[in-house]
C-alpha cells in the first residue's frame, strides 16, 4: 500500500501537511510523540477524508525508535512514496547556559531522524520510480541565531542536505 509518512504530524506544520496529503487522497502513516494531539490529528482527517491513517508515537531522539518506524513499515507492506519529515523542536536560552542534554535530543531529532528516514525510504521510490521528500527547513537555517544557536544549526543541516541531495 501507497502510504506518506509524515513526523511531527500531531500538530503544527505536520498535521496541515497531513490535512493536505488527505485531501489529495494519500494514505497516511503520522508519527509524533505526542499521543493524545496524534489520536485527534488522525480523528480529524477521518472525519473529512476517505483514507486510510495509521499513527505511531515515538521519540525521534531515539535510533531504536527510527528503526521500530522503517520495520513497521516493512512488516505492513507500506510503500512511503511521500515522506514529510516535519518532527522538530527548539529551545531559546543562552549557549552557555543550555541543558546540554535537551540540545543533544534536538540534534537527534531535527536532524539525525530527518537523515536516517530520507535514507532509507529513498531506495524504495528509486526502485519504483516515484516518490517525494519534503524536509522542513526554516529561515533559521540561512543565518546564525543567538540564543538559538543549536536550533539555526540543525535548520541549516537540514537545508544545505536537502540541497547537497537535490
Amino acid at each position: 500500500m501507497k502510504i506518506t509518512l509524515i513526523t511531527g504530524a500531531a500538530s503544527g506544520l505536520g498535521r496541515e501537511f497531513a490535512k493536505l496529503y488527505a485531501k489529495d487522497n494519500n494514505n497516511l502513516l503520522l508519527v509524533d510523540i505526542n499521543e493524545e494531539n496524534l489520536k485527534s490529528a488522525k480523528n480529524e482527517i477521518l472525519s473529512n477524508f476517505n483514507i486510510a491513517v495509521d499513527i505511531m508515537v515515538a521519540d525521534l531522539a531515539s535510533k531504536d525508535e527510527l528503526k521500530r518506524i522503517y520495520e513497521y513499515t516493512k512488516e505492513k507492506g507500506y510503500f512511503v512514496n511521500n515522506l514529510v519529515n516535519s518532527a522538530g523542536f527548539g529551545d531559546r536560552t543562552d549557549f552557555k547556559e543550555m541543558n546540554i542534554e535537551r540540545q543533544m535530543a534536538m540534534t537527534d531529532v531535527d536532524c539525525n531522524a530527518l537523515l536516517y528516514f530520507t535514507r532509507v525510504f529513498l531506495d524504495d521510490m528509486l526502485k519504483y520510480d516515484e516518490g517525494h521528500i519534503i524536509n522542513i527547513s526554516s529561515i533559521a537555517g540561512f543565518m546564525p541565531g543567538p540564543y538559538m544557536c543549536t536550533y539555526h544549526a540543525c535548520k541549516s543541516f537540514v537545508l544545505m542536505l536537502g540541497e547537497a541531495i537535490a
